[in-house]
């Protein structure tokens, strides 16, 4: 599993993950919410490796980043949503 970056955006709500290198067709980015509940799942932009996530509607706190990949957890990140 590897380390990807995350980082708020100056668009509020935003994040810009960083991957590795550039995602496959069957990736998928999902935002895990301290209790474990998937709280946005969408698919990544195929053949980049900057992801642009829009969480704007999730209220402020500690989120995990998981990025999977044939069925797999291939990347993971921390988010700190503030308001």
């Amino acid at each position: 599993m590897r380390s990807i970056r995350a980082r708020l955006s100056r668009r509020r709500g935003q994040f810009t993950l960083e991957l590795p290198a550039p995602a496959t067709p069957d990736m998928r980015i999902r935002i895990i919410g301290l209790t474990g509940q998937t709280m946005l799942e969408k698919a990544a932009e195929t053949g980049a490796a900057r992801q642009l996530l829009d969480a704007g509607n999730l209220p402020a706190g500690l989120y995990f980043v998981q990025v999977w990949s044939e069925g797999r957890i291939v990347g993971t990140a921390r988010v700190v949503k503030q308001n």
